[in-house]
């Protein structure tokens, strides 16, 4: 019996030893591949060890039946209790990630938030609706209105700003569970929501304020309320569907494509014949494209009546990350080596290394099986997610419709991998279950140690430095007028946290371009108040700054301190009390303010002046709606 059995076993045995050879040649490959193509910069080895991965993958599947390759079905069980204590544990990991320390991250507030911030205090000051505001280069409104609720909470301040995005990552993680879980069944949705909560780049767009962190968390409801309907199809179900695709475009302007999915992805279906559509699929998808036109209605009229506004943004970046096949090869390389940001992710890919190893496996797949409905809804949804970049310039924010799909891909990665090291009987599933802890650690590991560690990496665009001297000038602004420059700190910034009343766009503080312009007519006070001039440490403002110091000998000099740089002094502050503001000229009289006796001349750079008034004794007045 014994001879048998093993002479029998022996042929079965043979062919999964080779397709296990295979799948641990794949995977090293790609490991070394992502090591030197991220973290030692050797781009041919890089090359070499990626080729020698697809190659691999490639030989797996033209090795073994197709029917073996199938993608993970949905009907898969999964024993309830256990599935909710994994979903509970990947939530409590996603929370953990987007609310601990926000002291050391965010630093500082971004500057774009910042002036979503000064908007959400117009509405609060009854700012008429619009669902796009031409402002800023044209932006949607939605945050706005969720940062003006949180201003309401908790006050004008960095919390404010940033707690609607928080929330919003926070939320992205159980929508691509429950997307994926109706595509895929829940192992592979843990998988997929598991990556999505140890993502930096959610952790990073939810913690900085920005609007477009919505756009996948809004395009995920609608995902996963669309294959609910499609699996059962029910009319509300779909008309849920169809308003939360609507809700996309209230998101971010690189959501415009998102709508075009569904359409998209209905009629190649039907025309390939890979799904038996029901009438029911028929009358919902009527119940969608309805609720859908209601929901878009008020953003679609604003489009139609300002046309050249709402098109406005687009317009001045396309293709201005250059030609076609630049930005083409920007795309390619944005999730595995370089983020090509302005902001945060730079000289960084996008994807945190076991992701980035796990992708390009499980967008192969895809590829391979592109008349599986579930295959093709992805790759029609990561290319309309791409195509914003593809004709500006590819980077973090302008993908951000990708990262669900991009985690869907890595959780596909993982998968395929893991069903070829369970073919091996015996030791098959302690190696699956070996690289699913593996790769669970090395990805948790990976997010604590990048943006939480001691050796963090720093991320530019939180302005740190300009959020600790904000705060600083809200304590002046009663008492002191305020000059401030040398640098270029986010005037944004600076304005939003020295906010204490009135109309937001009015500065309680006065901008120097030039710091040398202080000494060609020194400024007055205030009847009542003092002076303060705070002055960046580079460039003219020593020199100014001690000038300054040996015009008001009666002062008090405060230095201020980068926290992310050591405590190194990057700003200096010269507060001159108010009876002794008035540096008195040769005949007496204390000397105007520079921006009343220089025509023409005036602190601060003109971006999009509008109109220009005289004044008494030869002042001219400029209304610049730019600065």
């Amino acid at each position: 019996m014994c001879p048998r059995n093993s002479s029998a076993g022996s042929p079965a045995q043979g062919p999964r030893l080779w397709r296990l050879a295979l799948t641990a040649a794949a995977l090293a490959a790609a490991a070394a591949g992502q090591y030197w193509l991220s973290v030692a910069h050797a781009p041919a080895r890089s090359k070499t060890a990626w080729a020698v991965a697809g190659s691999a993958f490639l030989a797996l599947l033209f090795a073994t039946p197709r029917s073996e390759h199938q993608l993970p079905e949905r009907e898969r069980p999964m024993p309830p209790r256990m599935e909710a204590f994994l979903f509970a544990a990947v939530m409590g990991i996603a929370v953990f990630f987007r609310v601990w320390r926000l002291d050391i991250l965010p630093p500082g507030l971004n500057h774009d938030a910042a002036w979503n911030g000064l908007y959400a205090l117009r509405i609060l000051r009854g700012e008429p609706f619009t669902p796009y505001v031409s402002e800023a280069w044209g932006r949607e409104t939605l945050m706005m209105y969720l940062q003006a609720a949180a201003i309401r909470l908790f006050g004008p301040d960095i919390l404010a700003v940033i707690a609607p995005a928080i929330l919003a990552a926070i939320l992205l993680v159980p929508l691509c569970y429950g997307w994926v879980r109706e595509m895929f069944g829940p192992r592979l949705a843990l998988g997929a929501s598991f990556l999505v909560a140890v993502s930096g780049w959610s952790i990073v767009f939810g913690r900085v304020g920005w609007r477009a962190v919505l756009q996948p968390t809004v395009s995920a409801l609608a995902y996963c309320l669309f294959w609910r309907a499609w699996n059962s199809p029910r009319l509300w179900t779909f008309a849920l569907a169809g308003a939360a695709t609507a809700g996309t475009v209230y998101t971010y302007n690189a959501a415009r494509p998102v709508p075009a999915l569904f359409p998209a992805f209905v009629i190649l279906t039907v025309a390939t014949g890979r799904a038996a559509l029901q009438r029911r699929h028929w009358v919902g998808f009527a119940a969608m494209a309805v609720s859908f036109t209601i929901t878009a209605y008020p953003i679609a009229n604003y489009a139609y009546h300002h046309w050249s506004v709402w098109q406005g943004r687009a317009a001045a970046t396309y293709l201005s990350g250059g030609s076609w096949w630049d930005n083409s090869k920007a795309a390619a390389l944005i999730f595995s080596y370089r983020g090509n940001g302005d902001d945060f992710f730079i000289d960084t890919p996008l994807l945190e290394y076991p992701a980035a190893v796990l992708f390009p496996f499980g967008l192969a797949w895809c590829l391979s099986r592109p008349l599986d409905p579930r295959s093709l809804f992805l790759l029609l949804g990561f290319a309309a997610a791409m195509a914003p970049g593809l004709v500006t310039k590819p980077n973090g924010n302008r993908a951000i419709g990708a990262l669900p799909f991009a985690y869907a891909f890595a959780a596909l990665g993982a998968a395929f991998l893991l069903r070829e090291f369970r073919q091996v009987r015996s030791i098959g599933p302690w190696l699956a279950g070996a690289l699913l802890a593996v790769t669970g650690a090395a990805a948790t590991w990976a997010t604590y140690t990048q943006y939480f560690g001691p050796n963090r990496r720093p991320i530019w665009g939180f302005y740190p430095e300009t959020t600790v001297l904000a705060r600083f000038m809200k304590q002046l602004v009663p008492e002191y007028r305020i000059w401030v420059g040398g640098a270029n700190f986010p005037r944004d910034t600076l304005t939003y946290l020295t906010y204490q009343g009135g109309d937001p766009r009015e500065r309680h503080y006065l901008w120097v371009d030039n710091p040398a312009s202080l000494l060609a007519s020194p400024p007055a006070p205030a009847p009542g108040r003092g002076m303060a001039f705070i002055l960046a440490t580079i460039d003219q403002g020593p020199r100014v700054f001690a000038e300054l110091q040996r015009r008001f000998p009666q002062h008090r000099v405060v230095d201020l301190h980068d926290p992310t740089h050591g405590g190194a002094v990057f700003a200096r502050a010269l507060l001159v009390e108010p009876e002794s503001g008035a540096v008195r000229s040769e005949t007496g009289v204390p000397k105007a303010g520079l921006w009343q006796t220089t025509p023409g001349v005036l602190p601060g750079q003109l971006l999009d002046p509008k109109a220009v008034a005289f004044g008494p004794a030869g002042a001219i007045y400029v209304a610049d709606t730019g600065n």
